[in-house]
């Protein structure tokens, strides 16, 4: 916001504007207003332009600039956590594929789209039992894997220490290049007469007075005021700042995760390959530094690595070089070769974490035209397309489809409000 007066930029801190910036600004209308323009937001842009949806996407930044460029975009079935979720993903993964193929074509922008398959390694008999059980109910679930002996894994892997106590390859887990992603998410959805708005932070969330919005709301930016009958709010880690305008009380965390950048080693990373005991740290609830190898490559040549989970204040972007360290250290224990490279860079993204590690989509009790799409932590690029299409059908049909149930936000209100 450089480019910004000094008196603006004073004003982007400030809970109120001054009155000559509030008479001045430009008043517009739209079907639907979304907030955020990360890979989630964008795609529920998208999915609401594609069915013929007047859309404003408002973005206090610009897209893909906070976790949605951070992060490496795997497309991974195997850490979902219950059967709701899974589902979600399923759909999702069915989602990006056919979205690789439409956003090529309308927008030229090659969302690298790839499915190169995932490997979870177990490299204690720990890990191996939880490895196992897991594999068992995934089994239930329908999802195809094979287990890997120590051959098969060397062939799938020749970089990898081949000490593994336990391996499992999942054949059907790709990844896309999420700021990619999230830039023909958003040239195709303009493409269909999507409005954007660039660094324009939203300082109002109200019902609307606007006659040609009867029973909605009304967005207030610097710039603009904007009518529309609906409110997507995806804006991550800021969404419950955004719904404070509102005076609601959103659950929803900041968890940190961090990846470093290699470049120069002398191996090939085949697939995504991740510890067994990511899952734990999926899952977890503790406030602590957690940390769990993830091992991807590019299309540039590159390879990323993770994770890590901390919990911590959703202003807090900056790279701890220690713990930087620590996921290198861990990382070069499977990858030996990895050592040999040198990290070219490095970066932070706070994921969104709701109590209950689900998703939380569909309408806030209190406004029900305000509907939400956040919380869903590391698996906001994972399942950020089938987010928007559910986004969709709800506006479009008017009311929540089945598939919305397990991850309505009534479910943190003890009371609902009649729809207007």
């Amino acid at each position: 916001m450089d480019e910004l007066p000094d008196r603006v930029q004073a004003s982007v801190r400030s809970p109120s504007l001054p009155v000559s910036i509030r008479d001045s600004r430009e008043r517009l209308t739209a079907d639907v207003v979304v907030i955020g323009a990360g890979i989630v937001g964008a795609s529920c842009a998208y999915a609401l332009s594609r069915a013929g949806l007047e859309v404003h996407l408002v973005e206090r930044d610009a897209p893909a600039r906070g976790a949605s460029g951070a992060c490496e975009g795997h497309l991974i079935l195997w850490d979902s956590p219950t059967s709701a979720d899974l589902r979600l993903r399923r759909w999702s993964h069915q989602r990006w594929a056919e979205l690789a193929v439409e956003l090529l074509a309308e927008t030229r922008i090659d969302i690298e789209y790839e499915r190169k398959g995932s490997l979870m390694i177990a490299r204690d008999e720990e890990d191996a039992e939880c490895a196992r059980d897991k594999c068992a109910w995934l089994t239930e679930e329908g999802i195809r894997f094979e287990w890997l002996d120590e051959v098969g894994l060397r062939e799938a892997e020749p970089a990898l220490r081949p000490d593994a106590a336990a391996a499992a390859y999942f054949p059907a887990d790709a990844q896309i290049e999420p700021r990619l992603a999230t830039a023909a998410l958003v040239r195709a959805g303009r493409l269909r007469g999507m409005v954007i708005h660039n660094h324009e932070p939203v300082f109002s969330l109200a019902a609307s007075e606007s006659s040609s919005a009867e029973g909605g709301m009304t967005v207030g930016t610097l710039r603009h005021l904007i009518a529309t009958p609906w409110v997507v709010v995806a804006a991550g880690v800021g969404t419950p700042g955004v719904l404070e305008l509102l005076g609601v009380d959103l659950p929803v965390t900041a968890r940190k995760g961090q990846i470093a950048v290699v470049a120069g080693a002398p191996i090939e990373v085949r697939h995504i390959v991740s510890e067994a005991g990511y899952m734990r740290t999926v899952a977890s609830d503790d406030t602590q530094l957690q940390i769990a190898t993830v091992v991807g490559s590019t299309r540039a040549g590159t390879i990323l690595l993770g994770s890590s989970r901390l919990m911590t204040d959703p202003d807090d972007r900056d790279v701890d070089l220690d713990v930087l360290n620590r996921i290198v250290s861990r990382a070069v224990g499977f990858f030996p070769g990895l050592a040999l490279g040198r990290v070219v860079r490095s970066y932070a993204g706070l994921r969104p974490m709701s109590p209950d590690h689900r998703p939380i989509v569909g309408p806030i009790p209190a406004a029900p035209r305000v509907i939400l799409a956040t919380g869903h932590e590391g698996g906001g690029v994972m399942m950020a397309a089938a987010t928007g299409d559910l986004v969709a059908r709800l506006i479009v049909g008017g009311k929540a489809p089945g598939d919305l149930d397990p991850f309505l936000p009534g479910r943190f209100f003890a009371t609902t409000v009649a729809s207007h």
